[in-house]
């Protein structure tokens, strides 16, 4: 019976790692002023992809929202709807819309740590 109680604690234990490694937190940041602020890409061990998107021709000031997945079955794309609506709110808020100027993803394999990430760059304008 001692041996069956073991190999019960045992399974429960591998279970709870499990659960612990394959979930994790994800990160939202809100809108920053690019000016005040640095890409959470420009440190990281695995670089994202950068597309420019359009330039900023009107000066407007420019934010950047990012959203890191708690983890690596998040799709990149859900990153990305992620960020861009939280850049989309910022403007509405401000009764502006937005004009997004660069996109910033991650790139697969999307393990050990390199969970999907999405930073966008943009700014807001007065309908």
């Amino acid at each position: 019976m001692k041996f069956g109680r073991f190999i019960v604690q045992i399974k429960l234990i591998s279970g709870l790692m499990l659960i612990l490694l394959g979930t994790g937190c994800a990160q939202l940041d809100q809108a920053i002023a690019v000016n005040s602020s640095k890409s959470r890409f420009d440190d990281a061990v695995y670089k994202g992809v950068t597309t420019v998107i359009a330039e900023n021709k009107d000066g407007l000031e420019e934010y950047r929202v990012y959203y890191q997945a708690p983890n690596g079955f998040v799709d990149v794309y859900v990153a990305q709807g992620i960020a861009t609506s939280a850049a989309n709110r910022h403007c509405m808020m401000r009764n502006m819309k937005t004009v997004f100027f660069r996109e910033t993803v991650s790139q697969p394999p999307h393990v050990l740590g390199n969970f999907p990430r999405a930073e966008v760059v943009f700014g807001c304008k007065s309908f």
